[in-house]
């Protein structure tokens, strides 16, 4: 269907600023909230934002002004949605206030209007238990702030209509988005589903005293990080970050309920930066962190093995495509990469290493390696070639035997894989290993397989017996050394230039050389 005409309610922090992205993207549009000083507070941030788009060239004057001539503004339900052909909620993050307000819309809304929920982390088939057509309800899920984050997630609830879902990937793409389509409906989707693991694993080292909130933040900005996680959740408001884990502490697993510390501070009132103090005292407008040492005790690669871990999940559930996976973390995380990049840098028992430390560490079975990773299958997952989770418990994985020897090539070349992420090239032509095309073609191949593998990290070439090589066959016709010289580099130098192409773009090799080791 064609949308003409959109009705956001609720006009705080989310429903502002998607209102401004829908009136730039040429849709009529109409804000709506029950409180009148939150509609002119919106009113005021909404100019505001655009004008701050005209500075900076993202819009012209007047096309701002094109823009909040198509917003109008009402706190009356029945005006904001009797004509909508899309009806947005961005009201806040409670179940029972979400599914009564999507009821309402949809009793008052034209039978076709596609209803769409902001929820950050409510399954969109428990919002459409009460909506009138639960056909027509989709998760339509922004980042804040919307007017910058360009991630939009589009999630079917069970009984969603497929042309729902494709018209609001289409509207997202209009208005300026980046959709990703979830293929079926989970809590806290994509993104949040993973920083959901990130925030119980900080909240529970400041339980256990492994470090204090300014020694973990500083750590992270000597990370090149802009933000500490306890100076991010005090921006963002404690709240959201609770919010989200209560809500999986009921919809996946009570573990995420042990996030006493956030959970303390929502009763107390300490929000963060919206009530002047939070993890730090925000009076001043910006958050005062003491200058400590940076910790020693977390590392990167604690974090690093989390979000892989919730990423494999949401692979093996069937909830996303690694490469979908991949982009809603670099959009919505606002981060330069996601974790399948990062998993293809990493082996399987390295990962599985880490996360079974952190378990035992935490005792938390949400850190505890998935049963892809468990099984040594992390690399079928993240190259998409899993099929779903099946239903029913999943066995314990044997533990790993320590790696052995393993040895290949009937040819010139003999690839031996060692303990240790070790790798031995032996040229197989006793008693001399004379260099011919053969043994040039087997090299060529060997290094090709290695390329990319990352349980390999160092590969050592050398020859059968006690002799390397005493140089080029020359029973093998070479009418002079200038084509010898060419013979040997004609073979492998397109295929090397591919190589070195790719790792500047693609490969594990080039990832490290761009983010550094």
């Amino acid at each position: 269907m064609e949308i003409k005409r959109v009705a956001i309610i609720g006009a705080g922090d989310m429903g502002h600023g998607i209102a401004q992205l829908f009136a730039v993207g040429g849709y009529e549009v109409t804000l709506m909230d029950k409180y009148p000083e939150m509609l002119d507070k919106a009113k005021g941030r909404i100019e505001a934002s655009l004008q701050r788009w005209v500075e900076r060239g993202k819009v012209t004057g007047d096309q701002a002004k094109e823009a909040l001539s198509r917003v109008s503004y009402t706190k009356d339900m029945g005006v904001a949605v009797s004509k909508a052909d899309l009806v947005v909620e961005a009201v806040p993050e409670s179940v029972e206030l979400k599914k009564s307000v999507l009821k309402e819309a949809s009793e008052l809304a034209p039978g076709e209007a596609i209803i769409a929920s902001n929820t950050s982390n409510i399954m969109i088939s428990e919002l459409a238990e009460g909506a009138v057509r639960p056909e027509r309800v989709v998760g339509m899920h922004f980042f804040n702030p919307p007017t910058a984050m360009k991630l939009v997630e589009v999630i079917p609830g069970e009984k969603t209509d497929p042309a729902a879902v494709e018209t609001i990937m289409e509207v997202s793409e209009r208005i300026g988005r980046t959709p990703i389509k979830l293929l079926k409906d989970s809590p806290a989707f994509i993104a949040n589903r993973i920083l959901a693991a990130e925030t119980l694993f900080f909240d529970l080292v400041l339980q256990k005293e492994i470090a204090t909130p300014p020694e973990v933040d500083n750590f992270a900005k000597s990370q090149g990080l802009p933000m500490g996680p306890y100076e991010l959740a005090d921006f963002v408001g404690i709240d959201i970050p609770w919010d989200s884990l209560r809500y999986l502490s009921r919809a996946l697993s009570p573990e995420y309920g042990r996030a006493v510390i956030l959970k303390k501070m929502v009763d107390e009132k300490r929000l963060g930066k919206k009530t002047g103090k939070g993890f730090y005292d925000w009076s001043s407008g910006r958050a005062d962190i003491p200058n400590v040492a940076p910790t020693e005790k977390i590392s990167l690669m604690d974090l690093f093995t989390l979000d892989i871990n919730e990423a494999v999940k949401l692979i093996e559930e069937g909830v996303a495509h690694p490469d979908d996976v991949e982009k809603a973390m670099i959009l919505g995380g606002n981060r330069p990469f996601g974790p399948i990049s990062v998993a293809k840098d990493l082996s399987n028992a390295e990962v599985k290493s880490k996360l079974e430390e952190l378990s035992a560490k935490f005792d938390c079975k949400i850190f505890a390696p998935t049963r892809s990773i468990a099984e040594g299958r992390m690399r079928d997952a993240i190259e998409g070639r899993l099929s779903p989770a099946t239903e029913g418990p999943v066995k314990a994985a044997p533990v790993a035997p320590q790696p052995k020897a393993t040895s290949k090539g009937a040819g010139p070349i003999r690839l031996e894989r060692l303990p240790g992420h070790v790798a031995k090239l032996v040229i197989n032509r006793p008693r001399l290993n004379l260099i011919n095309g053969e043994v040039l073609d087997g090299l060529d191949g060997a290094i090709t397989e290695l390329w990319d593998d990352p349980e390999v990290r160092v590969v050592v070439v050398t020859g059968e017996g006690t002799v390397f090589s005493a140089g080029f066959e020359l029973t093998q016709y070479v009418p002079n050394s200038v084509s010898m010289m060419e013979f040997a580099k004609g073979r492998a130098a397109d295929e090397e230039a591919d190589r070195v192409s790719q790792a500047d773009h693609s490969s594990p090799q080039g990832l490290r050389a761009r983010r550094g080791p």
